[in-house]
């Protein structure tokens, strides 16, 4: 993993911390769980990834192309009202430099992928039903 890359996915996880989002450890040299394994990723899990070159962590995302029907009525819903672009462009990633941090968190924690990590390869994609998200 290049550093660009690690600085992508911290701030991603960074992100998400509050979210629970689910990961995948290797390397992990401070645990007692048999390696690779599935985790939550907690403020340790973090700061260790942050401080240790072998420690590879990639979190649990959902395509953007996952989002179900009640997800995208709820997004456009709570979301949309106040930000001024037109609903064609949701799945364009060059526009979330536009989206407020109520939008992200809405984002976060859903566990959508929308910096392209699973691209990447610095994500895997969630199995269906892992989150089992409740939509509003």
């Amino acid at each position: 993993m290049t550093k660009g890359e690690k600085e992508l996915l911290l701030k991603d996880l960074s992100a998400r911390l509050p979210y629970g989002v689910k990961i995948h450890i290797e390397h992990d040299v401070f645990y007692d769980e048999i390696e690779p394994y599935d985790s939550v990723l907690t403020p340790k899990i973090l700061n260790d990834f942050l401080r240790m070159e072998r420690l590879e962590v990639k979190p649990y995302l959902r395509p953007m192309s996952s989002m179900t029907k009640e997800e995208d009525d709820e997004y456009e819903n709570c979301c949309w009202d106040n930000l001024a672009l037109p609903k064609s462009h949701f799945y364009r990633l060059d526009i979330w430099e536009n989206v407020d941090y109520l939008h992200m968190d809405w984002i976060n924690s859903h566990h959508f992928d929308y910096r392209g990590l699973i691209e990447k390869e610095l994500a895997l994609v969630a199995p269906d039903g892992m989150y089992n998200i409740q939509t509003e």
